[in-house]
């Protein structure tokens, strides 16, 4: 009998957030960290505004100087601090590698990014070299620039021993790697796997998205109104960063140890649309969306009407017409149900977009609640097709009866996640 697969535990250090319950209490009252950024303006971007998690000194730093990380790249940290948040958080034991004769065979780690350490690998890496300085890079140039670094460091603290790796589909690694997190449970290959998604705050990083003018440049002299999924004004998004990181472990496990419960994970499915039938490397086959949200019904044996609400993609783009426009096809207009956009409050986080909107997704479902959508008061026309108003919370909503909710994610090179989520009874 194929394993249950439950959420135990959570890390997060998100724009706005360095820890669960500041990030659940700015999803409940609509809280957007989103602000101007002079470095954007300095280097002649197009948009000036950004949503940056910020590393703590007084929180952070002396956790970080525990594993002599505090000179490390952005990418590390933030997995350092969200991962051990997270396996603290399952009520997991952080034991002294020292008294440990084997490793935790038991337990690996999956992280998705898109470009990980590209603040360390720009400056000083590529400048040193090009000074000719590589004799002066130290022994740690290696592990900090590699995309594994991030896992190579965590599992190494907490001597994980099974399957431990990176892996990138874009703006779909996030959800991608707890979708393989979640296979690799179910085939009895690992009790336990630490899964999320992890992405810098870097210019470098965000200029590709300036250039192709998609990201917002309208509101730059008011942040907290740039972010607009679902909006008939939306121009593009915001650039965002930071880590979230979720622990997953075997239903039986988790009560073995009597562990917290915060949700079951259903399944899903992903796929890539081939970039044909009017997907490219930026748009998405709106016919492999659909198939794989199919995918993911039929897999986890769950009625569209049974979902209680989406949290989507949604990115305050053209794509948001059609990501809508897909989802409606299961349904009858009257029956849609609720829908919100984490990203208008913390921006697009690219290669941690799916696992820090997953957590947003866990805490509304666990918790009985719905956050606001912010700045869609105009919905967009096109959307006003499929959708009511109604459907899309401008303000939190207290739901203590929901059961499911569907998390979405979508990547550049026609990438999509759909995984479904069920409130643990």
């Amino acid at each position: 009998m194929q394993p249950r697969v439950v959420i135990t535990g959570m890390g997060i250090i998100a724009p706005g957030a360095s820890n669960i319950n500041q990030f659940n209490c700015n999803l409940k009252n609509g809280v957007s960290p989103i602000s101007f950024q002079n470095e954007l303006e300095r280097l002649n971007f197009n948009c000036h505004v950004a949503a940056v998690a910020n590393i703590d000194k007084t929180e952070h730093l002396p956790l970080l100087e525990q594993y002599g990380l505090e000179k490390s790249c952005d990418a590390i940290k933030m997995t350092i601090i969200a991962g051990l948040a997270a396996w603290r958080d399952a009520q997991l034991p952080i034991i002294d590698k020292e008294n440990m004769t084997e490793p935790d065979w038991d337990t690996g780690l999956i992280m998705g990014s898109i470009w990980s350490a590209i603040d360390y690998i720009t400056s000083p890496l590529v400048s040193m070299v090009n000074e000719g300085q590589t004799r002066k890079l130290g022994s740690q140039s290696i592990p900090t620039s590699m995309h594994t670094g991030s896992t190579a460091y965590l599992s190494g603290i907490l001597g994980l021993g099974n399957k431990c790796y990176a892996l990138s589909t874009a703006c779909a690694s996030g959800l991608d790697a707890l979708l393989e997190g979640y296979h690799i449970i179910c085939r009895g290959d690992a009790k336990r796997m630490l899964v999320g998604g992890v992405e810098s705050p870097s210019p470098y990083i965000w200029a590709g998205f300036d250039s192709l003018k998609a990201l917002v440049k309208n509101f730059n002299n008011e942040p907290h109104k740039a972010s607009r999924p679902l909006s008939a004004s939306a121009r593009g998004f915001v650039p965002g960063s930071g880590a979230g990181i979720l622990v997953l472990e075997s239903l039986e496990s988790a009560l073995q140890r009597n562990a917290p419960i915060y949700a079951e994970v259903l399944g899903g499915a992903a796929n890539t649309g081939g970039q044909v039938n009017n997907g490219s490397m930026t748009m998405p086959n709106y016919g492999a969306v659909k198939r794989c949200i199919a995918k993911a019904l039929e897999k986890t044996k769950i009625q569209p009407n049974e979902i209680d609400f989406i949290n989507g993609h949604l990115t305050a783009t053209k794509a948001d017409p059609y990501e809508i426009g897909t989802w409606a096809s299961f349904y009858d207009k009257s029956h849609f149900p609720y829908i919100n956009s984490t990203k208008s409050m913390v921006g697009h986080c690219l290669g941690a977009a799916g696992a820090i909107e997953t957590i947003a997704t866990i805490l509304q479902l666990s918790e009985g609640y719905i956050h606001p959508s912010l700045n869609s008061e105009d919905l967009h026309p096109e959307i006003e097709k499929y959708i009511s108003h109604k459907v899309i919370p401008q303000k939190m909503i207290i739901k203590p009866g929901m059961k499911i909710a569907a998390k979405c994610a979508f990547g550049f090179g026609d990438i999509n996640s759909c995984v479904l989520f069920k409130k643990y009874n």
